[in-house]
Order: structure tokens, then C-alpha cells, then sequence
């Protein structure tokens, strides 16, 4: 996507998104730290600080490295200074947020929603910091969360697989049983029962986003079942899925970020959600002074952050033609997802 065009779809995308909103319709710590040295702001008192704590590595060229990629837009965009945490173990969570409001940073982000009740209760402690979680569920006054409609962009993968699939048995993976991949399972099975009441849909919680072994165990249980299709919401787990898709000669869809180089025979699309782009935006209306503490939903309907990778001829023109008249019909709220 062009650079110019994303800066104009968030110009859009502040004026429609910033009222309370919901999806559907309706340190010092055990991981590792570090910060970046950014660039002095003019007629800056203070610098501002931020920092972002993740669950996982920020190199799994998933949903923590694009998480990672907007903080350091937040650093070389908005001139402010960074540092974060990765590989953050669950019994840490407060620890982490607590040890960088003590330190005084001003901003710090959760990436995900495994850190909404650690972010609610330390931001009790700090009322002058403001805390926000990317997929977040629970708000104080300085605590927002923004939340991507991952159902939305799930049920669109869904029908893709709905449509492809020869066996008429679909599979789907997620990593721990929280919300956002709640709502992606559940999304991608009503996206698949949608064009295709017939199928069976498989799915499975392997309790990490991280562990390549389940996943791999929990795909290869499904394709031996039946399944030629695999959906997948992971981080550093999801090569185990490619790997078992690939010794069994199916198809899989990936999720948040276009995986398709890493196995191109085998990638049908991925389901994305340009989490750079979002935390740059948490960033910014931070430092415009102009967040607060409730929930922002972003949808389909934003499509330079939420949207099906290029299909690249992976599919039929007539399934591509199908998949842009659901992707309308959601955008006009015509489709619930979710109840």
C-alpha cells in the first residue's frame, strides 16, 4: 500500500472512529527490554515517553512484530521516546505496565488482550499515565482500548474457505482463548457456514500463540480429520500450521500479517490487520492530547488497515467477485457476524 494512501485513509478514519464504538454492529521483567533514542522535539519541556509491553517476541513477523513496527513509527513520526518489553510470562503482566509508570512514562500500550485486567488494575495506581490495550475489553479514565473487528475480517477468510474447500471440511487454530481470538474462530466459522451451510468446520485452541508444536499437532489432528483448509490466528506458533499444511498438500489462511512469501503454494490469503499503522495511531492521538478512555473499533470498512491480503491467483475470479459483495455487505452492516 502506497504511504500517501494510508495517510489519508487515517485522516478518515479519526473522524469516524473516535465515538465510543463496538465491533460486529452492535522494565523490569521476565521478557527482554529495550529503547530506542529518538530524535529531540522542538519546544518540548519533556519529552514524551512511551512504552509497549508484548507477550511475545517482536521478530515473529506476526501480530507483536507489526505491533513493534508502529512503536518505532511512534518514535521516527511523532519524536518521542520508546522502549518496550517482549516475552512478557502472564504472572509479569503488572509488573511490567507498573515498572514503566513508575519510571514515568507517559504512554503505555498492551499489545493484546491477555493484558486488559493487568493494564485496568495498575492504571488504578497511575491516574497521570494513560495506559491503552490493542484488542482491550476493560476502560477506566486513562485507559482506552482500541480494538480490531476481527470477526469482520475473519468471516471474509471464512467464505474464502467456505467456497475452496473440495472436502467440505475447514479447520481453524487459535492461540490462547481470549476475545480477539475468540471472535476470529467464531467469525471465520459463520464466514464459512455463510456461502457454504453444508461444511464442517474444526476448531481448536492450543492454549499459546507462541508454540509452533501445538499448533503444528492441533493443524495436523484436523487435516487427518478431514480438512483441507486451515485458518490460523498465532504469532510465532503459525510456521507450525504452514509445516502441517504443507506434509499434508492442503491450503491454509494466515491472519494479521500477509504471510504469503512464506509459503506461497500454500498460503490461500491472509487476514489482515495493519497493527503498525493502529499503534501509530494510539500514539498519536496521545500526543495530540486528544485519546480518552473508551473503546475505538476499526472494521472492514477501514480497508488500509483491515482487509483480506491479494489473492494473486489463488482463487477463481468468480470467488474473488463473491468475497467483494460480502465484504460490501458487511461494510454497510447488512451481515452480523456475532450476536
Amino acid at each position: 500500500m502506497k504511504t500517501a494512501k494510508k495517510m489519508a485513509a487515517f485522516v478518515l478514519l479519526i473522524a469516524m472512529m473516535f465515538t465510543i464504538a463496538a465491533c460486529g454492529g452492535n522494565g523490569s521483567t521476565g521478557g527482554n527490554q529495550s529503547t530506542g533514542d529518538a530524535q529531540p522535539q522542538e519546544q518540548a519541556e519533556k519529552k514524551i515517553r512511551v512504552a509497549m509491553v508484548f507477550s511475545g517476541p517482536v521478530n515473529d513477523n506476526s501480530w507483536n512484530g507489526s505491533g513493534y513496527a508502529g512503536l518505532k513509527k511512534i518514535e521516527e513520526g511523532l519524536g518521542v521516546e520508546i522502549a518496550f518489553s517482549d516475552q512478557v510470562p502472564v504472572p509479569e503482566f503488572e509488573e511490567a505496565f507498573r515498572d514503566y509508570a513508575s519510571k514515568g512514562y507517559d504512554l503505555v500500550i498492551g499489545h493484546g488482550g491477555e493484558f486488559s485486567d493487568a493494564a485496568f488494575a495498575v492504571a488504578q495506581e497511575f491516574p497521570d499515565v494513560h495506559f491503552s490495550v490493542v484488542n482491550g475489553n476493560k476502560n477506566a479514565a486513562n485507559l482506552s482500548t482500541f480494538e480490531v473487528c476481527d470477526e469482520q475480517v475473519a468471516f471474509l477468510a471464512g467464505a474464502v474457505a467456505g467456497l475452496m474447500t473440495k472436502s467440505n471440511v475447514v479447520s481453524g487454530i487459535g492461540g490462547m482463548e481470549i476475545p480477539p481470538t475468540y471472535r476470529s474462530l467464531e467469525g471465520y466459522k459463520a464466514g464459512v457456514l455463510y456461502v457454504n451451510p453444508d461444511a464442517q468446520v474444526l476448531s481448536t485452541y492450543t492454549g499459546s500463540f507462541e508454540d509452533a508444536a501445538k499448533a503444528k499437532e492441533a493443524a495436523l489432528a484436523h487435516l487427518e480429520s478431514g480438512a483441507d483448509i486451515v485458518f490460523y490466528y498465532l504469532n510465532a506458533a503459525s510456521p507450525g500450521v504452514i509445516q502441517a499444511a504443507q506434509e499434508k498438500g492442503a491450503k491454509a489462511i494466515a491472519t494479521i500479517t500477509d504471510q504469503y512469501d512464506q509459503a506461497p503454494d500454500t498460503i490461500l490469503t491472509s487476514a489482515l490487520s495493519d497493527l503498525s499503522q493502529l499503534v501509530y495511531l494510539i500514539g498519536e492521538q496521545f500526543v495530540k492530547g486528544s485519546i480518552k478512555g473508551q473503546p475505538y473499533a476499526i472494521g472492514v470498512a477501514h480497508e488500509d488497515i483491515v482487509g483480506l491480503a491479494p489473492f494473486r491467483g489463488q482463487v477463481p475470479a468468480e470467488v474473488e467477485a463473491r468475497i467483494a459483495e460480502i465484504k460490501e455487505e458487511l461494510v454497510k452492516g447488512n451481515i452480523t457476524v456475532l450476536p
